[in-house]
C-alpha cells in the first residue's frame, strides 16, 4: 500500500511538471472512485458466478456438496486468482525511477523558485 501511495505522488509530480497544474483531487477521487467500483463489482460478480457458474446448492454444507460443485468452485477460483496478474501487467509501464524522480523535484523547485 505504501509503495503505491508513493507511486502516485511520484505520478502527481510528474503530471505537475507536465500540464503545470497540481491537482492531488482528482487523484484522490480517481482512487477512491475506482475503489468502490471495484468493491461493488466484485461482490455482483462473485454472486453471478455462485449463481450460475458454480452452482452452489442453497443450503449445502461440506459433507453434502456434490463432487462437481467442488471442481467448478476451485476452477473459479483459480481464474478468479489470475486476474490478480493483471495489475502486475498494467505497471509495466511505470517509468519513475528514483534518478528520474529528482529530476521532476529538481524541475518544479526551478519552476516555483524554491
Amino acid at each position: 500500500d505504501v509503495v503505491f501511495i508513493s507511486m502516485i505522488a511520484d505520478t502527481i509530480d510528474f503530471q505537475e511538471l507536465r500540464t503545470g497544474k497540481r491537482q492531488e483531487g482528482i487523484f484522490s477521487a480517481a482512487i477512491s472512485f475506482s475503489n468502490k467500483a471495484i468493491s461493488g463489482f466484485g461482490i455482483l460478480a462473485a454472486g453471478l458466478l455462485l449463481e450460475g457458474v458454480v452452482r452452489f446448492p442453497e443450503g449445502a454444507s461440506r459433507t453434502t456438496l456434490a463432487a462437481d460443485v467442488v471442481v467448478r468452485l476451485g476452477v473459479t477460483v483459480t481464474a478468479i486468482a489470475l486476474l490478480y496478474l493483471i495489475p502486475f501487467w498494467m505497471i509495466r509501464n511505470y517509468r519513475i525511477t528514483r534518478s528520474e524522480h529528482a529530476r521532476i523535484t529538481r524541475a518544479l523547485a526551478e519552476r516555483t523558485g524554491s
